[in-house]
C-alpha cells in the first residue's frame, strides 16, 4: 500500500482533500461541504478521516469545532499533514487500525476505499466498526474514470457489505440523499450510516432477520427500491410533527420508521404498536436503547388502542395498515379518538393493486384502496390537509385491465382536490382532527419545557379554545395548506358569531391575510373586511391576548388600506401601531410597532412630507432598542431551557431598525443622496434579502412545479400513445390470426386437391393403363377442372338461394 500510495502522489492522483480519487475535474461533494455534512449529521465528537491524504478535510473539520483526526498509508502525505496541522495524523492502513475498540465517534472516508480490493474492502469495514462507536459517513466512486480503482461497484453492494459488518443506515441518510435522486447510481455516492447496539447485533444477525422477511424488514438494513420507499415516507412524515408532540406509530413493524421520527423531527415521545412479539422486541433492542423517548408494545389493531385515553397523541402514523384490518373505518375512528385537537393523521395504501379479478393478490390485503376511497374514509374524520404520489419501481396505469409499468422513484406532493391524479404505486394522506369542536381539556405540548414569560403564551388563559394554537394561531405549528386554515377559520368565527374574543381575532388575522395577499381581491371586499376589523382596533382590550390583536389588525388594517390606495387612513393606522403600549402584552410586538413606524416614514415620504417622515423613522429606531430593556425572561423563559422564538422575534424587529436608519441617513440634510434610490436602499437589510431569496425559491418551485405539469402532461401523451400502440397491436394480431387461418383453409384445400388429383390419376391408371393414361391426362385435367368450377358456381347460387 505505501509504494501505491507514493506512486499515486508522485503521478498527482491524490485531489485537494489529499484523499485518492479522480484526477483534476473529478465531480466532488467538496471539502468544505463533505465537512459540514459530517458536523450537522455526525456532531463534532471524536472523528476519523481514513485516507486523509493531506489533511485538508480534518483542517476544514477543526473549523467546525469538530475533534478530528486522520490516517493515511502514506509516510509522504502524513508528513505533509503534520507540517500544516498538529499532531493529529498518523501513517496506518485502514486493514489494521492502531485504535481502541469504540474509540472515535465517527469515521469517515472521502474516496478511499474504492482502492481496495473487495476482499479487502470486508476486512477494512470490519476494523472500522470495531474503532466506531456510532457513525459511518462514506463519499464512494461507483465508476473508475481513470482504471485506478481496485473495487468498482454500485450502490446496493457497498451498502450490503457495510450491512454484513454490523452498520445500519441513519436515517439522516434520506436527507443526504434525496429519494428521487436515488432511483440512478452517480458517478459518486454518499452514505450514512451508524453501528447496530452490540446485544441487537448478536441477537438479530442478517441470517435471523432472513427468517421473518416475508412479514417484517428491517429497512434501515435493506438495499434499494422497497426500502428507500418505506423509510422516505417516513422522513416526509417527520416534517409534520410538531415540537413536543406524542406520537403513535400503529403497525409500527420492526419500528425503523419510529426511530427515524426520533431521529428527524422534535418529536417528545413515539409509541409504536404492533401485532408481533417478535417486532415489539427487536425495536425495543434497536431502537428504544438509543433513543429512551421511543417505546413498543405489542398489540393488535384497533383493540390495543383501548389502553389509550382521549387525546393522548398528537400525530397518528400508520402506513401500509387500513388494507389490513377487517374494519378500517372502525380504526380510523380509534385514531380519530386518541389524537388531541388539531392533531395529525398520516396514512398510506397501496393504490389499487388488483388483479384481473379486481381483488388484491396480497394475501394479507383484505381490500383493494383506490384515491378516491381514501379520501372518502379520511374526509369523513379529518380535514384533508396533504396528499403525495409515491413509486418506488413501477405502478398500474390509470386504466381498468391495464399491466404494471416500470416507472422511476416517484415522491411528488399533488393537490388534495385533483380530478385526474397521476399514476402511482402508493397514496400518502395527511388530515386533520378539526379543532373547533371538542370537549377535552387543553394540555400543553408546544412551549411547556420552559417557564412562560407573562402573557406571550397564556393561550389557556385568553382563549375559549387554546387548542387552536396548533393548527391555526402558532406560525411555526399549524396547519400547512391554505384551504384547511380557510376551513378552520370559518368554523371558529361561526362559532364565536358576535364576540371580539382572541378566537375571532386570530381567525380574522388569517382571513385577512389571504385576502391581502390575493391578486384577485377588490375594494369593496376590504372595505367590507375592514368593519369586521374594527371592534379589535377601536375597542379598549380586555385581555393581553385582545391587546396583541388590537395592534394585529391594526397593522393588518393599515396594509388593506394601502392595497387599495388608501394611503391617509393607513397612515393613521400605523401611527396607533407605532405608539401602542406593548407591555401589555408582550415586546414580540415589536416587529409591527419598527415596521409601523418604517411604512409611515416611506408613505409619507411619498407625499413629500421629509420631516414627518424622519419622525416616524426616529421613532422606529427608538421603540427597537427600547424593548431590549424589557426583562429577560419575556424573551427567554427559562435560561436553562430557554424560549427561541422571541429571541428570533427581536432580531427581526432590530432589523427592522435599520430600515429606518437607512431612511435617516439617506433623508439628513447635510447629505445629498438621490431621494429615487430610498426604497433600493431601505432594503438591503436581512429580511429584504430574505424576501429577495424567498422570492427566488418560489420563482424556482414555480418553474419546478410547470416542468412537473408538463412531465405529467407527456405522461398522459405516453400512455395515450402507448394505449394506440396496443390497440394497433391487437389489430395487427387479430389480423394475423386471420390470415393465418385462411392459409391454413387454402394449405388445406390444396392438399385435398392433390390426393383427388393422384385418387383419379389412380384409377385412370386402373381402367385405362399407364400408356393410355399419358394421353388422356390433358382430357382429365381439363375436366377435374371444370368440375371444381362447376361445383363453386353451384355453390355461389345455392348461397345467393339462400340469402333470399
Amino acid at each position: 500500500m505505501n509504494n501505491l500510495s507514493d506512486s499515486l502522489i508522485n503521478n498527482g492522483i491524490y485531489d485537494d482533500c489529499g484523499s485518492m480519487s479522480d484526477q483534476a475535474g473529478v465531480e466532488t461533494l467538496g471539502v468544505n461541504r463533505f465537512a459540514k455534512l459530517i458536523a450537522s449529521h455526525c456532531g463534532l465528537g471524536k472523528t476519523l478521516d481514513i485516507g486523509c491524504g493531506k489533511g485538508l478535510l480534518v483542517g476544514e473539520l477543526l473549523k467546525l469545532n469538530v475533534d478530528a483526526h486522520g490516517i493515511d498509508v502514506s509516510a509522504t502525505v502524513i508528513a505533509l499533514a503534520k507540517q500544516c496541522f498538529s499532531s493529529r495524523f498518523q501513517q496506518a492502513t485502514v486493514l489494521s487500525l492502531p485504535f481502541h475498540d469504540d474509540e472515535f465517534e465517527s469515521i469517515v472516508s472521502m474516496g478511499c476505499l474504492e482502492y481496495l480490493n473487495p476482499e479487502d474492502v470486508v476486512l477494512a469495514l470490519k476494523e472500522i466498526h470495531r474503532v466506531t462507536r456510532r457513525f459511518l459517513l462514506l463519499q464512494v466512486f461507483t465508476t473508475d474514470r481513470n482504471n485506478l480503482h481496485l473495487t468498482v461497484e454500485d450502490r446496493a453492494w457497498w451498502e450490503q457489505r457495510c450491512f454484513e459488518s454490523g452498520f445500519r443506515k441513519h436515517p439522516a441518510y434520506y436527507q443526504i440523499n434525496d429519494y428521487e435522486s436515488l432511483d440512478k447510481d452517480g458517478h459518486q455516492i454518499y452514505i450514512l450510516l451508524e453501528k447496530i447496539p452490540q446485544l441487537a447485533q448478536v441477537a438479530y444477525p442478517l441470517e435471523v432477520l432472513a427468517i421473518e422477511r416475508d412479514l417484517h424488514m428491517d429497512m434501515l438494513r435493506e438495499v434499494g427500491e422497497r426500502s428507500d420507499a418505506h423509510v422516505g415516507r417516513y422522513k416526509w412524515a417527520a416534517s409534520f410533527v410538531r415540537h413536543g408532540d406524542r406520537v403513535l406509530d400503529a403497525a409500527c413493524g420492526l419500528g425503523y420508521g419510529s426511530y427515524t421520527l426520533g431521529q428527524l423531527s422534535e418529536v417528545a415521545t413515539v409509541t409504536g404498536v404492533d401485532g408481533s412479539d417478535y417486532a415489539a422486541a427487536y425495536a425495543a433492542a434497536n431502537f428504544s436503547i438509543v433513543q429512551n423517548k421511543l417505546s413498543f408494545l405489542q398489540g393488535y389493531l384497533p383493540a390495543c388502542l383501548e389502553q389509550f385515553e382521549d387525546g393522548a397523541f398528537d400525530v397518528v402514523i400508520s402506513f401500509e395498515t387500513l388494507e389490513h384490518v377487517e374494519d378500517p373505518e372502525a380504526l380510523l375512528e380509534e385514531f380519530e379518538r386518541v389524537l388531541s385537537p388539531g392533531g395529525r393523521i398520516i396514512v398510506s395504501v397501496p393504490n389499487d393493486w388488483s388483479d384481473e379479478t379486481g381483488e388484491d393478490p396480497n394475501p394479507f390485503h383484505l381490500h383493494v384502496y383506490t384515491l378516491d376511497k381514501l379520501k372518502s374514509q379520511i374526509s369523513r374524520r379529518f380535514i384533508p390537509e396533504a396528499l403525495v404520489q409515491q413509486i418506488a419501481s413501477g405502478c398500474k396505469l390509470n386504466q381498468p385491465g391495464r399491466p404494471w409499468k416500470r416507472m422511476p422513484r416517484t415522491f411528488r406532493p399533488v393537490a388534495i382536490d385533483i380530478s385526474v391524479p397521476p399514476p402511482s404505486e402508493w397514496w400518502l394522506m395527511v388530515g386533520m382532527k378539526n379543532p373547533v369542536s371538542n370537549s377535552l381539556p387543553y394540555r400543553e405540548s408546544v412551549y411547556g419545557y420552559s417557564s412562560p414569560p407573562e402573557n406571550l403564551l397564556q393561550f389557556e388563559r385568553d382563549y375559549n379554545n387554546p387548542w387552536l394554537i396548533r393548527s391555526l394561531l402558532e406560525f411555526h405549528f399549524r396547519a400547512t395548506n391554505a384551504s384547511v386554515l380557510d376551513n378552520i377559520s370559518n368554523q371558529v368565527l361561526l362559532q364565536e358569531e358576535g364576540k371580539v374574543s382572541a378566537d375571532a381575532g386570530a381567525a380574522l388575522a388569517i382571513q385577512g391575510y389571504q385576502l391581502l395577499e390575493s391578486d384577485q381581491t377588490n375594494r369593496v371586499e376590504v372595505e367590507i373586511f375592514l368593519e369586521r376589523l374594527e371592534p379589535y382596533v377601536f375597542t379598549l382590550p380586555s385581555s393581553p391576548h385582545l391587546q396583541r390583536w388590537k395592534i394585529s389588525h391594526a397593522y393588518l388594517s393599515a396594509q388593506l388600506l394601502k392595497k387599495i390606495g388608501s394611503f391617509d387612513a393607513a397612515i393613521k393606522l400605523l401611527h396607533l401601531v407605532t405608539h401602542a403600549d406593548l407591555k401589555l402584552f408582550s415586546p414580540t410586538l415589536g416587529t409591527k410597532a419598527v415596521d409601523a413606524a418604517f411604512e409611515a416614514g416611506m408613505l409619507e415620504a411619498a407625499k413629500g412630507n421629509l420631516v414627518c417622515a424622519r419622525n416616524y423613522w426616529k421613532n422606529g429606531v427608538e421603540r427597537a432598542y427600547s424593548l431590549l430593556s424589557f426583562p429577560l425572561g419575556e424573551f427567554v423563559g427559562d435560561i436553562e431551557n430557554p424560549h427561541e422564538f422571541p429571541s428570533i422575534v427581536a432580531v427581526e424587529f432590530l432589523d427592522s431598525a435599520v430600515r429606518c436608519i437607512k431612511a435617516l441617513r439617506w433623508t439628513a440634510e447635510e447629505v445629498d443622496m438621490p431621494i429615487n434610490r430610498l426604497y433600493s436602499i431601505t432594503g438591503e437589510n436581512w429580511k429584504g434579502m430574505i424576501r429577495e431569496r424567498d422570492e427566488a425559491i418560489a420563482a424556482q418551485e414555480k418553474m419546478l412545479d410547470e416542468r412537473w405539469e408538463i412531465m405529467q402532461s407527456m405522461e398522459v401523451m405516453i400512455l395515450k400513445r402507448d394505449e394506440a400502440i396496443i390497440a394497433s397491436n391487437e389489430t395487427i394480431a387479430a389480423s394475423n390470426e386471420t390470415i393465418a387461418a385462411q392459409t391454413k383453409i387454402l394449405e388445406d384445400r390444396l392438399r385435398i386437391r392433390q390426393l383427388i388429383k393422384i385418387a383419379i390419376r389412380e384409377k385412370a391408371i386402373e381402367i385405362f393403363g399407364y400408356e393410355n393414361v399419358q394421353v388422356v391426362a390433358p382430357v382429365l385435367k381439363k375436366t377435374i377442372n371444370g368440375y371444381i368450377r362447376l361445383k363453386k358456381k353451384v355453390g355461389q347460387l345455392f348461397y345467393k338461394g339462400s340469402r333470399k
